[in-house]
């Protein structure tokens, strides 16, 4: 196996069109890729997790960046499609073999267990896991399944909803975001009351509604069409009763090829692009959208549904995963990215205002609405955002640079708040 991988890593090292980007780690397989998702360990250690045709791959990306290393490996029945996301220290992977929902203990990562499998549905296209809840599509029964993880271990439906398949779906407070991709239909789904879900907006476009994201002010809405030239369109949504287009991107040489799945970071699309590789577009006038930075992982170019998958842009470390199908897990640094722990209101400062950011989510005020916030709130990086997260942000703002022993402070918390 290690000889399989340094034949195949150089060539595509030596062939890789570049630009704003570098490669920081690559990993080859002895078998196909799907898709990708990210978890941090209690430790601080990142992983990639990897959907293989034959199960889920967890890999430390961080302990040596430069040679990511599969530490455990959870098989699955055979598959072209699997989907993977995390909520505690538990993470979920859906395929469409007929295996149900896998639940996988990941506390300590290298000794994964499968702990549980859900079997509500027994095949599924694509999951999504949002404040506590899990949203299962491309399934039977319901469009959308809606489960509960109030016991993480072992999730519990309470809700769905039907219209037509939905290929993929992205979540953020109260609204559900569906991709009608045989029908080219976006819709915006009331989730507010999860055994009730109700259609609040709806509308087709020409294209192939694969995938979607929204931008972190919430106001526009990312879709990407999986077709021969299929790309990517901005929607202004602030106004569910008047939906309009404001900008489309297309890669170059993207006439013959087709994006596939599409994530917000900061002012940043990062896009799975099939054979044109990661493709980064900066959004930041959403008018105007521009490419900003790529890595071709599939210098090869032929075909359409061939290369990159996947990729995973919402790490501590600013590096992006990418699966590519047939040429394994990439670690990419993108030149744009920025990050800096504690910083929850994303303002390049740590001060009294992300303290109370946090404060306010705890108290149900204000919530953290992306990904990056939330990861920016969990300073000791144990998936709840408590009030240890709060006195290490206190202490490294006061120049102790989070040296506070949170056992000592445990001792002198009132009761309920350990």
């Amino acid at each position: 196996m290690k000889l399989f991988r340094i034949i195949l890593f150089f060539p595509i090292v030596l062939s890789a069109q570049v630009h704003n980007t570098e490669l920081v780690g690559h990993l080859a397989y002895d078998q196909v890729l799907n898709d990708i998702w990210g978890y941090v360990a209690s430790d601080g250690t990142e992983y990639a997790l990897v959907g293989t045709y034959t199960g889920t791959s967890i890999v430390d990306v961080s302990t040596d960046p430069g040679n990511p290393t599969e530490v455990a490996f959870i098989s699955g029945q055979d598959s072209k499609w699997r989907d993977i996301k995390t909520y505690d220290h538990y993470m979920y992977v859906g395929t469409e073999a007929s295996q149900g929902i896998q639940v996988v203990d990941i506390q300590d990562p290298p000794n994964a267990q499968l702990v549980y499998t859900w079997t509500g549905v027994t095949k599924s296209h694509n999951i999504f896991q949002a404040d506590g809840y899990l949203y299962v599509v491309g399934a039977g029964g319901n469009d959308l399944h809606i489960l509960d993880l109030s016991d993480p271990a072992e999730p519990v439906k309470v809700g769905g909803w039907n219209g037509e398949y939905i290929h993929d779906v992205y979540v953020r407070g109260d609204y559900a975001y569906g991709c009608g991709i045989f029908s080219s239909t976006m819709y915006i789904i009331d989730i507010s009351d999860k055994t009730n879900p109700t259609t609040v907006s709806s509308w087709t476009y020409p294209g192939s509604a694969h995938a979607c994201w929204l931008t972190e002010d919430g106001n526009f809405l990312i879709t990407a069409d999986e077709t021969t030239g299929g790309h990517i369109k901005i929607w202004d949504i602030s106004d569910f009763n008047n939906i309009n287009m404001v900008s489309e991107w297309m890669a170059d040489d993207g006439l013959e090829a087709s994006v596939h799945n599409v994530f917000v970071r900061d002012d940043y699309i990062y896009a799975s692009h099939y054979v044109l590789g990661l493709q980064v577009i900066d959004i930041s006038d959403p008018y105007n959208p521009v490419t900003a930075g790529y890595y071709d992982t599939y210098p090869d170019s032929s075909g359409l549904y061939e290369g990159a998958w996947g990729t995973y842009p919402f790490t501590e470390s600013c590096y992006a995963y990418v699966s590519d199908i047939s040429n394994g897990l990439f670690v990419v640094h993108f030149e744009g990215c920025t990050f800096m722990k504690g910083d929850v209101n994303s303002d390049g400062i740590l001060n009294i205002y992300d303290v109370i950011k946090i404060i306010n989510f705890m108290l149900g005020i204000g919530p953290l609405s992306t990904e990056e916030q939330a990861w920016a709130a969990d300073l000791n990086n144990d998936t709840v955002i408590d009030v240890f997260d709060i006195v290490l942000l206190v202490d490294i703002i006061l120049g102790n640079g989070g040296q506070v022993q949170l056992e000592s402070v445990s001792n002198f918390l009132p009761f309920g708040m350990h």
